[in-house]
This record gives C-alpha cells, structure tokens and sequence, in this order.
C-alpha cells in the first residue's frame, strides 16, 4: 500500500492541500486568472509594511497551521491502523518552513514580533521554530516506533536555510540537506551506488521492499526566486 500525504499527486492518491508553484486539475486553467495572480503576486504587501492586514496575516498563518495538523492526524490514523500489508508512508510537513508559526515551546509567535526584519531576528525566529520542529519529528518518530517497532523510517529535508538578508544571491545553505533513516536492523545491501536525495526513496525500495529500481543520474539545477 502507498499512503501520500502531501502537495503533490502520487499516482492516483490526489493531494491534500493546493500549492500556488505545484499545479494539477483545474489550477492548470484557472492560476493565472486575475484573483489568483492578485493573490500569488501582490498577497504578500498585505502581510507586512503600511498594507500589512491582521486578517490576512491570521489568514496565511492559519492556512500553514491547519495543513501541518492535516498531515500529522493523517500518519497518526495511519500509523495506528492494522496494516494488513507492507505500507509506504509519505507525510510531507511544512516545517520549519515559513511562515515562523511558533516558537520553541510550542507559543504562537504574533506578527508584531516579526516586524523586525532584521537578519538576526530572523535567523532567531527561525532557531527557535526549528526546536519545535525537532520535538515533533522526535514525538511522530517515537509514535511510529511504538506501534510499529520493525518499521523503516526516513526524515528528509527538501531544501536548506533560504532566508538570507540578500535575494537572489546564492547561498550554501540553499542545499544543506539533512537526510536520517532508521532501518529495520537487517543488514544493508551495498550495490555501490552513492545516496543522495535525487535516488533516496529509489534506494529505500531496493534497500527494504525488495526491488530493483534502477538509480538516476545524481545532478541538481539552481533557481533563483527574482
């Protein structure tokens, strides 16, 4: 069995939430309509500045808020549920992603604290969310672990640090990935193939769920957000 949940479409499993750069069904016709380019383009001055909107501001953190709880209830049922068959899990959080939500205690962090746009602060802010990240990756991986003590876990990132002071310019941390897996204890298969996060889920199907995918060329493009 394969269980998504995510943005995006795996196979016929659709995804659970909508995301303005990852489009599928009617967004293909309707993303570049007036409302949507108005609100992919131009949102953003209602959250900070003289236009800055505490609806909107409300608006967009909860929007954030809500789909990490979807993702998090959905592996928990999942997790918890009699499995009659090997299952493939994939639970993809927006965290510590931004918007900074909360701080490392698990209290909303309020937009008047985030006004300060300094690159200290928010190099702080997003210190402190990281924290409470790590409590919820500790948490999600001690549940699975408990109700399944066999299972195979991976905790991966999808893209580094990229809240630098200057955009556009190009940053290290853009790429500095972190990738764990907990394997099941039986030995590891050395086909001398090196892993990285372009052959990951290539290498734990070949590695735990007996196949053989063929690996990818490992190669990475770069683009920079004007």
């Amino acid at each position: 069995d394969i269980n998504s949940f995510s943005l995006f479409d795996v196979g016929k499993q659709k995804s659970l939430e909508t995301n303005q750069f990852i489009l599928g069904h009617s967004q293909l016709l309707t993303h570049k309509m007036l409302h949507n380019r108005i609100l992919k383009d131009l949102s953003y001055l209602l959250l900070s500045g003289k236009y800055a909107s505490v609806f909107f501001q409300n608006l967009y953190n909860n929007a954030y808020a809500a789909y990490n709880k979807k993702i998090e209830t959905e592996l928990l049922r999942t997790v918890k549920a009699e499995k009659l068959k090997p299952a493939f899990v994939y639970a993809h959080f927006l965290l510590p992603h931004s918007p900074i939500l909360y701080d490392s205690s698990g209290k909303y962090v309020s937009y008047l604290k985030k006004e300060d746009v300094s690159d200290s602060n928010r190099k702080a802010l997003y210190l402190d969310y990281l924290k409470y990240t790590n409590t919820k990756i500790i948490f999600l991986a001690d549940e699975i672990i408990h109700y399944d003590p066999s299972s195979v876990i991976v905790v991966m990132s999808d893209h580094g640090y990229r809240d630098w002071e200057t955009r556009g310019t190009f940053q290290a941390y853009n790429f500095n990935n972190f990738c764990f897996i907990k394997n099941t204890g039986a030995a590891i298969k050395n086909d001398g193939t090196p892993v990285s996060g372009v052959n990951l889920f290539r290498y734990v199907f070949n590695q735990y769920y007996d196949q053989s995918i063929p690996y990818l060329k490992d190669s990475l493009a770069l683009y920079l957000f004007p």
